[in-house]
This record gives structure tokens, sequence and C-alpha cells, in this order.
């Protein structure tokens, strides 16, 4: 074979694997992680802000834990929890107002919690928020335990 062959497959190889690892990206640094919404059913930007997250949550396989503020649940988190002033307090602040939607990172093994949003995004402004976050996130736990 002769060296421009050579390196025409070894460049090759590297795209496929730069491929490849992009693709996976995500769902591999989502494992370690959960995201934790609050929403008002009531709430039109919390109903469309809902659908866009159970897309992102099932094609990057990370975990959601809803809680609703009212006693009505969103189709797309059938299973959510009506929040308490425990957990408001926790997430928000005590005495701070709640503003909905509103997600956050949680890393249950440490219980280090991060913002992400507050109010509806769109699934490409999701995903690259995710994409940036995540990536100083893991360098922050990295850094600091």
């Amino acid at each position: 074979m002769s060296k421009a062959v050579r390196f025409i497959f070894l460049i090759f190889n590297l795209v496929v694997m730069l491929v490849s690892a992009s693709a996976a990206g995500i769902s591999s640094r989502t494992k370690s992680y959960e995201l934790v919404l609050f929403y008002s059913f009531s709430c039109a930007h919390c109903a469309k802000f809902c659908q866009t997250l159970r897309a992102y949550s099932k094609q990057n396989q990370i975990s959601v834990t809803a809680f609703k503020l009212t006693s009505n649940s969103c189709p797309y988190f059938p299973n959510s929890i009506l929040v308490d002033q425990r957990t408001i307090d926790q997430y928000f602040g005590r005495g701070a107002q709640i503003a909905v939607p509103a997600l956050f990172i949680l890393n249950p093994y440490n219980m280090y919690l991060y913002p992400v949003s507050k109010g509806n995004l769109s699934y490409s402004e999701l995903r690259e928020r995710m994409d940036v976050l995540l990536l100083k996130i893991q360098k922050f736990e990295r850094t600091h335990g």
C-alpha cells in the first residue's frame, strides 16, 4: 500500500472514530446525572417545555424527576410529584419565588445541584446548553471532588 493510500485510510478511520464518539458523547456524559423539572400544568410554556424535555431525555437516556405545582400532571411526566415547601426551599432557596418551567441537573452521587434554565427552551437550545453545562460540571467535579 502506498503512503498516500495509508494516509487516506488513517484519516478515514479517525473521522469514523470522531463521529462515533460524538454521537455517544452526550449519552455517556449523562449517565451519572439526573434532570429535575419544576412545572405547572396550567402554564403554556411548561407544556411546550415538558414535551421538549421528554424528547431530550429519551434521546440522551437521562432520567427526569418532575415536580408539579398543582395536582394535575403533564402527560409527558405522568408520575410527577406534587412539590412541597421543603423541596422548593432546597432547589430555589428559602422564601424564593419560583419561576416555571425550571430545570436543574442533579448528581445523585454527591448531591451537587446545577441550574439549567428557567423558562421554555427549544430542543436545540436545550441540547446546546446541556452540552456546555455537562462539560463544565464534569470539569468542576473532577477538580472539587
